[in-house]
């Protein structure tokens, strides 16, 4: 199975406490949050750090896997 782990897009930057990694395949999302003010409800756009790239467990997988370009293509046995 293609792993996030093992895509060209991931990149594992916490190792030591979850594991968790980011997925890099398109660019970072801004975050929309809602909140109560004096006016009501609100639809608030935060800053890029508080959005950003999805997070992924380096055993998740999608659709959109390709192998890193350094890496050979394994051959398949006929």
């Amino acid at each position: 199975m293609e792993l996030c782990k093992q895509c060209r897009f991931w990149l594992n930057w916490d190792s030591e406490n979850t594991n968790l990694g980011e997925c890099h395949r398109y660019p970072p999302r801004m975050a929309t949050r809602h909140e109560s003010g004096p006016d009501g409800m609100a639809a608030i756009t935060v800053r890029p750090e508080d959005g950003g790239w999805p997070m992924t467990y380096p055993d998740d997988w999608c659709g959109e896997f390709q192998l890193p370009l350094n890496r050979p293509v394994q051959s398949v046995p006929a």
